[in-house]
């Protein structure tokens, strides 16, 4: 994959922890090349190391991606739930990963 422009200010929270296999495989398998087709864009978190962060995100399971459209979460999913690999780069090129009631939700997370 080749290096690709981000729309707007939109980031991915990748929270993880060093003891966690599947936060390993998911990252060794699609976020670490994501990261360097979107450079700056994905960030790699240790829930472990950065505890304030992972407080600040309300991180209870992990892996955990949180989407942040100009610093705001607008979408989240966690270990528990299923997600397709193509939304992750859609929301970065197009923003186009939530809809109006993941909105809604964003904005009862954000207050």
């Amino acid at each position: 994959m080749a290096k690709r422009k981000v729309k707007r200010e939109r980031k991915l929270l990748y929270f993880m922890a060093g003891w966690c296999g599947p936060c390993k495989h998911l990252r060794e398998y699609y976020f670490d090349s994501l990261a360097t087709v979107f450079p700056g864009h994905v960030d790699f978190i240790d829930a472990d190391r950065e505890p304030e962060l992972a407080r600040l995100y309300k991180v209870s399971r992990i892996p955990l991606i949180v989407f942040l459209e100009n610093g705001k979460e607008v979408k989240r999913y966690d270990g528990s739930q299923k997600f397709g690999f193509e939304e992750f780069e859609k929301f970065l090129v197009e923003g186009e990963a939530y809809n109006d009631n993941d909105r809604k939700n964003a904005e009862n997370i954000n207050g």
